[in-house]
């Protein structure tokens, strides 16, 4: 007796047969007889046996009841519009079936959480266990302060990881992925990563800084990073980099303003063999140069594109590529091939000049009152020079040459990349980085995360991790709500608390009952890309 293995070439699996050889009588010649005794695991290069060739005697294991619906226990109605259709957009974006791959035990919890942070608009979570006895979803019960608590603490980062890396790979292929950083002011004093930094509101509070990834097409968050609030943005991409690698992503196309822009962030990019578009400055002397060369070209009419109210052209540039080689003691030298697009907007020159005016008049009123800014203490000395004797007292002097230079560029910007050559393209794609901006909004406002107030770093890190979750389900409704048109009838809490007063009656004897669904709720789902609910 021997063992033949065959592929099936159709669907790639390799069968394993038991061949015996015996004396065919009629024929006068050897033959064969072949038993199909089960397939070869691909991973293990075990055999793994069909039932007609287990061992005799051998009990099968029983397979494993799917769970039926949850049993009603008691009567209750509850509101069911609006969780309706959060069940719709996990379901649709993969949420739901991604967190319970990773979180088995608490995925409904989560979820649940994450439901009463979009309905509920900056309520605190102590509010939770009035809310759920009103509203459907998914955990069907309360969950306490110190549960809470537990679950934001058991959130590991191996799970969460293994989370990014599946909502990743659900994300199309050829979108730019866009990236930016935001702050958020805590009260506490226990937390490592609570620093003082530079806060985009001015806000005096420490900080932690949070570092959010979003899908251009999409819509949609998919990856997110609690930084120190001292860190800055432009040290962040090395990392960025470093957790695409684990996540698996290879060779992603990315949006980055200028705050992340260096000489070795953009080598680094070329390194991983990273598509980009990011904001310059024009400060920059390379920059500079074309801009001088080019500003009289600028301004043609044959450079308006009236789509974006803009003048643009593009400039091909050798990008002088360096790389460390430690293992050779070197530096790699090359050119790589790059664009600079450069670009006149008329409208934001008259606004450069207008915010101009405003922040020269305050810096001016702060050096009068004798009332100096930390922040700004660079931008005094830039544009005023200040005096001061004891007979004509305190002299204010603007310094004209500053501000005409200041001027010079108002309404021009630049982008740089790697692989778009249109410069209207790219700055379709750079604008979309606003949803980033946005979702920050989302977060800090409609999820009231604009203070933490947490006591430990494994509670924080749980909590961000909840609040991530209900902002890929509000992104989601709010890019469908946009592509509808419904924000020219509805506001985002207006339409939730329309659908919210559909009701779901429960009884042990009736089963399950829902309300009525008007025609304008009908037409809300329908828009919204969901199927109005039914029993």
């Amino acid at each position: 007796m021997e063992i033949v293995y065959q592929k099936n070439k159709k669907t790639g699996i390799t069968y394993v047969y038991r061949n015996e050889a015996y004396w065919d009588k009629e024929k006068q010649q050897s033959r064969a007889k072949r038993t199909l005794i089960g397939k070869l695991d691909p991973e293990t290069g075990e055999i793994v046996p069909t039932r007609s060739y287990k061992k005799r005697g051998q009990q099968e294991e029983p397979t494993p009841q799917k769970p039926g619906p949850v049993p009603i226990a008691r009567i209750r109605r509850q509101f069911h519009g609006a969780s309706y259709l959060l069940d719709r957009v996990g379901q649709i974006t993969g949420v739901a079936a991604d967190l319970k791959a990773c979180f088995p035990k608490d995925y409904k919890q989560i979820l649940s959480i994450a439901y009463y942070l979009v309905l509920e608009e900056n309520n605190p979570l102590s509010r939770f266990p009035h809310w759920q006895k009103l509203h459907t979803h998914p955990y069907g019960q309360d969950i306490p302060s110190q549960r809470s608590s537990e679950l934001f603490q058991s959130i590991d980062e191996q799970d969460r990881m293994l989370f990014f890396k599946k909502q990743g790979k659900r994300r199309i292929e050829n979108e730019y992925w866009a990236f930016d950083i935001t702050s958020i002011s805590s009260y506490s004093e226990v937390l490592n990563q609570v620093k003082k930094g530079k806060n985009r509101e001015h806000d005096r509070l420490p900080q932690i800084n949070l570092a959010l990834l979003f899908g251009e097409k999409s819509g949609l968050p998919f990856y997110y990073r609690k930084l120190p609030g001292n860190i800055t943005d432009v040290k962040t991409v090395k990392q960025l980099m470093k957790e695409f690698d684990v996540m698996g992503h290879k060779k992603v196309s990315i949006l980055l303003d200028r705050g992340f822009y260096s000489r070795e962030n953009i080598n680094l990019l070329y390194k991983n063999h990273q598509k980009f578009i990011i904001g310059t400055k024009l400060s920059l002397k390379y920059v500079k140069d074309i801009l001088e060369q080019e500003r009289g070209n600028l301004q043609l009419w044959s450079n308006l594109q009236t789509q974006f109210g803009a003048y643009g052209l593009c400039r091909a540039i050798d990008w002088n590529y360096e790389q460390e080689r430690p293992y050779k003691g070197d530096v790699f030298k090359s050119k790589r091939r790059a664009y600079l697009h450069l670009f006149y907007n008329p409208e934001k020159a008259a606004r450069d000049q207008a915010d101009m005016n405003d922040y020269l008049t305050s810096l001016h009123k702060d050096l009068e009152e004798n009332t100096r800014k930390e922040y700004r203490m660079k931008d005094y000395d830039k544009y005023f020079s200040v005096t001061e004797t004891p007979k004509r007292g305190r002299k204010i002097i603007p310094r004209e040459d500053a501000m005409r230079e200041a001027s010079k560029n108002y309404g021009y910007f630049a982008l740089l990349s790697n692989e778009i050559k249109d410069p209207f393209e790219a700055l379709s794609l750079y604008r979309s980085k606003d949803i980033v901006e946005k979702g920050f909004g989302n977060l800090k406002d409609r999820l009231n995360l604009r203070r933490m107030q947490v006591s430990s770093e494994l509670s924080l890190n749980g909590k961000l991790f909840v609040e991530f979750i209900a902002l890929i389900y509000l992104s989601y409704v709010k890019k469908k709500m946009q592509e509808a048109g419904l924000f020219e009838k509805w506001t985002l809490q207006g339409l939730l608390d329309e659908l919210d007063t559909i009701e779901r009656f429960e009884s042990p004897e009736h089963g399950r009952l829902l309300g009525e669904v008007t025609r304008k709720q009908e037409e809300i789902y329908t828009a919204l890309g969901v199927a109005p609910p039914s029993l």
